[in-house]
């Protein structure tokens, strides 16, 4: 029997900052906000406490 050995792959991990730009810049493109506008965190927030 051959040993099977497994190619260990990084899988790169984004930081906060750049995670919620990413998001921002998605929202902009598909016009859920409007340029210039004034971003509220809790509106922005999935979870409204």
């Amino acid at each position: 029997m051959c040993p099977m050995t497994a190619e260990v792959i990084s899988i790169p991990r984004a930081t906060l900052h750049e995670q919620v730009a990413h998001r921002l810049r998605q929202m902009l493109v598909e016009g859920r906000i409007a340029p210039g506008a004034k971003l509220n965190e809790r509106g922005c927030s999935p979870r409204k406490a």
